[in-house]
């Protein structure tokens, strides 16, 4: 008898995830400098490998084709591009100011576990990071199921961690709370 042939798309995916596994809703947004400006017929090619790294490493599942942009602007140089996953999406804009350092802007928005830290190494590892600012939301309906950390670092490294917190009775956007204090390792890997 013959076997059914197996599928690989989302649906199957998301039917095949075990009953315990709860979707997240996870977002990493990272600002950075670039060491070098990007070749306008190179980056199409280049973020088309840093979509693919991301996927591959976080083990997503690519919902349809990356969208790459060039810019239309002629003050501002540079190009977009859009990758969708399953529920999720990766993007990013990246700039060439006049007489300043390249920079690049990647959201990424997961229901599963972003993990940051790999993010930024393998941004770094494909564009080159400087300087870097970045910010992990964990989202939520609940309050208590909600927290951010606000991070810096240069190249891979990472050199600030810092816990925001919603300010006491708010339910605005969140406010630095003990802004002088790191995060503990314990904190961090809870994420």
């Amino acid at each position: 008898m013959r076997q059914p042939r197996k599928s690989r798309s989302p649906e199957a995916a998301a039917r095949r995830r075990p009953a315990e596994a709860a979707l997240r809703h996870e977002i990493f947004v990272l600002d950075a400098y670039l060491r070098h400006r990007l070749r306008p017929e190179a980056a199409a090619r280049t973020f088309r490998d840093l979509a693919a790294a991301l996927i591959s490493s976080l083990d997503l599942l690519q919902l349809g084709v990356m969208r790459f942009y060039p810019s239309v602007d002629p003050e501002l140089p540079g190009c977009s591009f859009f990758q969708p996953i399953t529920t999720s999406h990766i993007s990013g804009h990246y700039f060439e100011p006049e007489g300043g350092r390249p920079e690049i802007r990647i959201d990424l928005y997961c229901c599963k576990s972003v993990r940051w830290k790999m993010v930024v190494e393998i941004v770094h590892l494909h564009l080159g990071l400087e300087a870097w600012r970045g910010t992990y939301v964990e989202r939520g309906i609940d309050s208590d199921s909600r927290c951010a950390v606000h991070l810096a670092g240069l190249g891979p490294r990472v050199i600030e961690r810092r816990a925001l917190e919603p300010a006491a009775g708010s339910r605005g956007p969140a406010e630095p709370k003990n802004a002088d204090r790191r995060v503990s390792r314990a904190e961090l890997q809870a994420l």
